[in-house]
């Protein structure tokens, strides 16, 4: 295995990961948005903002990743 095949390799299995969670926080955001329980939609927007955080950091480790 070459330097860019795995470098293309962790970029792939990133971008896999980071549209997992950006889908995840979207599908969350949507669920609390219809929450009648407040604890239950204070939950679920606590749980996509983690995510959107989590995939802001994956662009960043991404960045980094492909501009070093």
């Amino acid at each position: 295995m070459t330097g860019l095949e795995l470098t293309t390799g962790v970029g792939l299995a990133f971008a896999r990961s980071r549209d997992a969670m950006a889908e995840e926080a979207k599908q969350a955001r949507y669920r609390a948005s219809k929450e009648k329980n407040r604890r239950h939609r204070a939950y679920l927007a606590g749980r996509a903002d983690a995510l959107s955080e989590a995939v802001a950091r994956t662009d960043t480790a991404m960045a980094d990743l492909f501009t070093e």
